[in-house]
Parts: structure tokens; sequence; C-alpha cells
């Protein structure tokens, strides 16, 4: 009975700790971007058969990230998101994929910013390559 108490209240404490990482999720879109040669070669796709070459919009990419808010904060609260350590979030449906580096700020595990460093067209034929132990998350 003491041990499915202390599963409850580790639960309910886990799931507070969720909300409140969720309550917090604020996406905000801010056009430093830095290319490099390697962004500039694959923009076009050219090397990749029946690349959908779609335009991703910022508002396709807010919304895309959007949809994995709780699964973010989720990993986040479990430790399965961790400083300088890129994760993926992906799906075929969308048609998309990023991968996304996550910095704990100031020496905080509460404050994270998390920026997208890669954003590839997904499809069945066409996936992107993950790492053996990386992080995924799919929709």
């Amino acid at each position: 009975m003491k041990n499915l108490i202390n599963l409850l209240s580790e639960t309910l404490l886990l799931e507070k700790k969720i909300g409140q990482i969720l309550s917090k999720i604020e996406v905000v879109f801010n056009f430093d971007v830095i290319t490099t040669t390697h962004s500039y070669d694959q923009k076009t796709r050219d090397n990749i058969e029946d690349y959908n070459e779609k335009i991703i919009s910022n508002a396709e990419l807010l919304y895309f990230i959007n949809l994995f808010k709780r699964d973010i904060a989720e990993n986040i609260a479990y430790n399965k998101i961790e400083h300088n350590v890129p994760f993926i979030i992906k799906s075929i449906e969308k048609e998309l994929a990023c991968v996304i580096s996550p910095k704990s700020e100031y020496g905080y595990e509460s404050y994270w910013k998390l920026v997208v460093v890669t954003v590839f067209r997904e499809s069945s034929k066409n996936r992107l390559r993950v790492g053996p132990d990386q992080l995924v998350l799919e929709k």
C-alpha cells in the first residue's frame, strides 16, 4: 500500500512538473539564420529522387512545433532531453522533420532554449537520417 501511495505521489509530482514546463513553452522566431556551404548546397535537394520541394513556411513550422510541445515537456521532465544533445521531431503525415538543439540556459534546467538546426521534408521514401541513440519524437 505504501508503494502505491509513493507511486501516485511521484506520478502527480511529475505531471505537475510537465504542466509547469508545458505552460512556459513559447515558440519564438529569431531570424539570425546562419548559412553554411552545406545548407546552401542542400537548398534545392536535386540529388534526392522524388523530394517534395514545397517551401516550409513559418506558419507551418510553428504549427508543427506546437504539435510536439507536450512531448518535448514530458521528455524534459523525464531527463531524456539533454543539454547540447540534438533531438528530432518528425511526422511523415505532416511531411516534416526537424533537428532541435536544446540549450539549458544560465545553468538552470528550468529554462531551455530549443534551436531548430535543420528542417527537412520527410516522406516514406525520403527519411531524415538520425543517429543510432538519438531521441526521436514522432507523430
